[in-house]
């Protein structure tokens, strides 16, 4: 209540802010999953993959979901962030698997070539 109380002073408002703060905590935990997933195919150079993983996460699941749960079964707030939960356990997971199931020594050699190109082009 007290965080809440830091940006209004309605009660309803706090009353309401309360009730989604598991929904919130559900979310971040899966958001930081999401996040570490993102920077390592990043650092292997292959950050494409993590975007088109999360773009269909979010474009085919969370967005039709959310407005699903919140306005055709009336949850409201709370079904914006279940459809995003749901989303982030599904993207975070292919993340995971796409990092797991990984070809190494592909990812090791594009990358020793990445930095051949890089070097002779300060030249």
């Amino acid at each position: 209540r007290s965080l809440a109380r830091l940006f209004t002073q309605d009660p309803e408002i706090i009353d309401y802010s309360v009730s989604l703060l598991p929904y919130v905590a559900g979310f971040q935990i899966f958001e930081g999953f999401s996040t570490i997933g993102g920077f390592l195919l990043r650092g292997q150079g292959r950050h494409n993959i993590g975007a088109i993983i999360n773009a269909m996460g979010y474009y085919l699941i969370s967005i039709p979901l959310g407005f699903f749960l919140a306005f055709k079964m009336s949850i409201g707030l709370s079904g914006f962030y279940i459809g995003m939960t749901v989303t982030l356990i599904a993207t975070s997971s292919s993340l995971i698997y796409t990092i797991v199931t990984a070809d190494y020594d592909s990812i090791i050699q594009h990358c020793r070539i990445r930095l051949n190109s890089e070097n002779q082009s300060d030249l």
